[in-house]
């Protein structure tokens, strides 16, 4: 099959192993031109996952990538959560990008699903040597959404924060999903057993995004935080020190 390469390791991103027939069979029929929807209509596998497989095992996709609507700009669940992951692992300069960890193949049909139904675009995907792939797209309607939440082209970790209109919004689905979207890309979770006993944990390194994530977690009722400096390790490169949001939970 010509311009298809094969990763002789076909454990895909979150170490599912797929059938040995499925695969070949996705190759065989990108190769010969079907489209991902055409082929997820064939084989009921979802357009996402069928990507996944592709790209994990080497496929070299087709660039001419579809615009399927105008971004929605109106705040929502799905709009925010989007803001929220940008904030903490997105990027803006000639391209938007996202980068998620192979292992995380959830995660990564989760983005690919938000970027259709909010940017109205299909994304690239490009594999990194650092066990990530990139979920990327330079459409000029992306840069449009974003920069409507006020973020700029350029470096972002220590000046990122929370979009003011998400930050004045009352809505409980906006709030939400905007603190979703923050911490799966900067926040972790551990939980001992034989306490009963768990933490929530936000690491980022900009004070403003910080003090906005603190303050949108405080409308929740629910929540209580506390804050704690981490100074930065002693490497000579990083000269910002991160901040901690802890959340315990009993």
């Amino acid at each position: 099959m010509s311009g298809v390469g094969i990763n002789p390791n076909h454990d895909l991103l979150d170490g599912i192993r797929f059938p040995n027939a499925t695969l070949p069979t996705l190759m065989e029929l990108y190769s010969k031109g079907a489209s991902l929807a055409s082929i997820s209509s064939l084989t009921s596998l979802p357009r996402e996952r069928i990507r996944l497989m592709l790209h994990g095992a080497g496929v070299q996709m087709r660039r001419s990538l579809p615009i399927y609507h105008a971004p929605i700009m109106e705040l929502n669940y799905d709009s925010a959560m989007l803001l929220g992951l940008h904030a903490g692992d997105g990027y803006l300069s000639d391209a938007w990008g996202l980068a998620v960890c192979n292992k995380d193949k959830m995660m990564g049909e989760r983005i690919i699903t938000l970027v259709r139904d909010v940017l109205g675009v299909e994304p690239g995907i490009d594999y990194r040597k650092d066990n990530y792939f990139t979920v990327r797209s330079a459409k000029p309607q992306v840069f449009d959404f974003f920069e409507r939440y006020g973020f700029r082209r350029g470096r972002k970790a220590t000046t990122v924060s929370v979009p003011p209109l998400v930050a004045a919004s009352a809505d409980i689905q906006v709030i939400i999903g905007f603190l979703n979207g923050a911490f799966s890309a900067d926040g972790c979770f551990s939980y001992r057993r034989n306490w009963n006993w768990g933490q929530c944990r936000f690491v980022v390194s900009s004070v403003s995004f910080r003090d906005g994530f603190v303050e949108l977690a405080s409308k929740q009722t629910w929540l209580q935080v506390s804050l704690l400096f981490l100074p930065p390790p002693h490497r000579p490169q990083q000269t910002s020190p991160q901040h901690s949001v802890h959340r315990k939970l009993q």
